[in-house]
């Protein structure tokens, strides 16, 4: 008599367990069905907030280099670019940021010469640049430079 207890009680058990890894598995498949739903909205979100970023930088640059042709000789500033991969270029005062295949355009007043320059940025590190303004020219490098 124990042992048909004992049998009944494991088959109940066993349907239990039956039961909830197909609900897991119910649940799962339903979340990975919503997921795959919005990856498209997902995708187009972090597009966006790339866009905003770069925008950002590019005005922020634009604005020093402005600010700078009215500074005193001998001015400069250090700036930080975004983590990840990236391409900045500076010619003829024209700034070009540019990170996965998103590019922005920014042009700047040019009332004296501005260095031409290209900076790549490394994913997973902080790439900093120094603005430096040098008489009636202004510098854009890598490392901070004195006027001679």
């Amino acid at each position: 008599m124990s042992l048909r207890i004992i049998i009944y009680c494991l088959d109940n058990i066993l349907h239990m367990k039956g039961f909830i890894i197909s609900k897991t598995i119910i649940i799962l498949m339903l979340t990975l069905i919503m997921l795959g739903a919005f990856a498209p909205a997902i995708a187009g979100s972090l597009d966006e907030y790339i866009k905003r970023t770069l925008f950002v930088q590019t005005e922020q640059m634009a604005g020093l280099i402005n600010v700078m042709q009215a500074s005193p000789s001998g001015t400069s500033h250090k700036f930080f670019l975004p983590k990840g991969e990236c391409e900045l270029t500076v010619t003829n005062g024209v700034i070009n940021l540019t990170q996965n295949k998103n590019s922005i355009l920014r042009e700047t007043i040019s009332h004296m010469v501005v260095e031409d320059k290209k900076i790549l940025c490394i994913k997973g590190e902080d790439r900093v640049f120094y603005i430096k303004r040098c008489g009636d020219r202004i510098f854009i490098d890598e490392r901070e430079r004195r006027c001679n």
